[in-house]
C-alpha cells in the first residue's frame, strides 16, 4: 500500500467518528497485515521467474538427454563390434574343424576306394582263375561263355554297387566343401 492511499484511508476513518490516533492505528494495522502479501506486480514477477527457470531447466535436461543418447549410441556400437568380432571368430573356428572333417572324410574315402579297388582286382584274379580252371573241366565253350557271363555280371554288379556308395559319399563330401 503506498503513503497517499494510507492517507485517504485514514481521512476516511477520521471522517467516520474516529479519532486521529484511532485511524492511524488502524490504518497502520492493515498496512501491516496487508505487506507481506503479495502484489500483482510480484506475481507477474515470480512467473517470469519460474518461466525462465523452466527454460533453463529444459534446456540442461535436453542437454543430458542428448548426451545421455550419445553415450547409449557409443555403448550400443562398441557392443555391436564386440558381438561381430565373437561371431567371426566363432565362425572361422567352425570352418576351421569342417575343413579339418572333410580333409578326415576325404582320406577316409579315398582309402575306402583303394581298399575297394583292391577287393575288385583281387576277385577280378580270382574269377579268372576259376574261370581257366572250369574251361579245363567244362565239355563245351557255350557253358564255359553262359559261366563268364554269369560270372562277370555278378562282378559288375558289385562294382557298380561300390561305386554307387563311393559316388554318395564324394557327393556328400562335395556338397558340404562347395
Amino acid at each position: 500500500m503506498q503513503a497517499q492511499e494510507i492517507l485517504t484511508a485514514t481521512h476516511k476513518l477520521e471522517e467516520s467518528g474516529m479519532t486521529q490516533p484511532q485511524a492511524g492505528a488502524i490504518a497502520g494495522t492493515i498496512v501491516d497485515a496487508i505487506e507481506p502479501l503479495a502484489t500483482k506486480e510480484d506475481l507477474r514477477n515470480t512467473e517470469k521467474l519460474l518461466r525462465s527457470d523452466l527454460q533453463s531447466s529444459t534446456k540442461e535436461l535436453r542437454a543430458d538427454l542428448r548426451s545421455s543418447i550419445k553415450e547409449l549410441r557409443a555403448d550400443l556400437e562398441s557392443s555391436i563390434k564386440d558381438v561381430r568380432t565373437d561371431l567371426q571368430s566363432s565362425m572361422k573356428e567352425v570352418r576351421t574343424d569342417l575343413e579339418s572333417s572333410m580333409k578326415e572324410v576325404r582320406t577316409d574315402l579315398e582309402s575306402s576306394i583303394k581298399e575297394v579297388r583292391t577287393d575288385l582286382e583281387s576277385s577280378i584274379k580270382e574269377v579268372k582263375i576259376d574261370l581257366k580252371s572250369l574251361e579245363k573241366n567244362m565239355a563245351t565253350k557255350a557253358d564255359i561263355q553262359s559261366i563268364k557271363v554269369w560270372l562277370l555280371t555278378g562282378l559288375l554288379a558289385l562294382a557298380g554297387s561300390a561305386l554307387l556308395a563311393l559316388v554318395g559319399a564324394f557327393f556328400f563330401l562335395f556338397r558340404f566343401i562347395g
